[in-house]
């Protein structure tokens, strides 16, 4: 009999960590002084149909990053500090290797030598509870000091390119894989909401929550078709994210991610395909 309570015990307990229970609010509330480490994974292959050959190239980037709460609003969100910590990048195509690596920039691509300006460097973010940008600072800085490095001045137009990553639509897209997740209401497993920045929109849907974790399903439109040059990437994307109840802190993210279109080279439209994948993975977390 005893064996019997026991095992009728260990079910009911089991069942009660998957029950459906709810609706859960799923939103930023980090504390302040917290600290959350990333590491993030970005594999792409770009194929390019020109006249009488189809050019491929495949790149890996990877980056480590770490955030530190400094405010908690009392609406929720918080005011983060992102530092870079790390940097990794190879480039294959036809030309030849690209190829960066911050741990040891003397045996980088010279070209690429001015990414070492982002290493160690921070800026400040505010994220409201929603998970979405509002304000980026410290960016001018940054390019700054990359503008100014001895890198940068062998390679002014990479220097530039570098410029156009840093600005604040392109490092909000960038950043928003870490955020931009969070539903608007309390909502049960099954439920479904979307997230719209420009040039995406984003289905979520909360799959289960798990002792203490949000397990979502993302499907993602991108872009809006072709410009009146005949320039556009359209496509779609599909992954999953986990996110710890309590705060809303990102655990991991991984997706799949496939565009077609064109871009304008020279006056003619160049037929373009780019799949890739893309992981986030957290890889510390700790309260200063």
């Amino acid at each position: 009999m005893l064996k019997k309570n026991l095992c009728l015990l260990a079910a009911a307990l089991a069942l009660g960590a998957c029950s459906t229970r709810g609706p859960y609010e799923l939103s930023l509330r980090l504390p302040k002084g917290k600290v959350l480490s990333y590491r993030t994974t970005l594999e792409q292959t770009v194929r390019q149909v020109l006249p009488g050959e189809t050019v491929t190239v495949r790149q890996s980037t990877t980056t480590a990053y770490r955030f530190t709460v400094r405010e908690t609003p009392s609406g929720g969100g918080a005011l983060l500090e992102m530092l870079f910590e790390d940097l990794s990048l190879t480039t294959h195509s036809p030309a030849g290797e690209l190829l960066f690596d911050s741990k040891n920039p003397e045996r980088s691509t010279r070209a690429l030598r001015v990414l070492q300006a982002l290493i160690g460097q921070g800026l400040l973010i505010q994220v409201d509870r929603q998970g979405r940008i509002r304000e980026v600072r410290g960016l001018e800085a940054m390019i700054e000091k990359a503008r100014s490095s001895e890198a940068a001045g062998s390679s002014p137009a990479f220097a530039q390119a570098l410029k156009r990553y840093l600005s604040p639509e392109a490092m909000e897209a960038n950043l928003a894989g870490f955020f931009e997740f969070y539903p608007p209401r309390k909502v049960l497993p099954g439920d479904s909401w979307f997230t719209e920045r420009v040039g995406r929109r984003d289905t979520w849907k909360l799959l289960e929550v798990h002792r203490g974790r949000a397990y979502l399903a993302l499907s993602g439109i991108i872009g809006s078709g072709p410009s009146p040059t005949g320039e556009g990437l359209s496509g779609t994307e599909e992954g999953s994210v986990e996110a710890e109840l309590a705060t809303g802190a990102l655990i991991s993210s991984s997706s799949r991610q496939q565009l077609r279109g064109s871009i304008v080279v020279q006056g003619l439209p160049v037929p373009m395909e780019i799949s890739g994948t893309s992981t986030i993975r957290q890889t510390a977390q700790s309260a200063k």
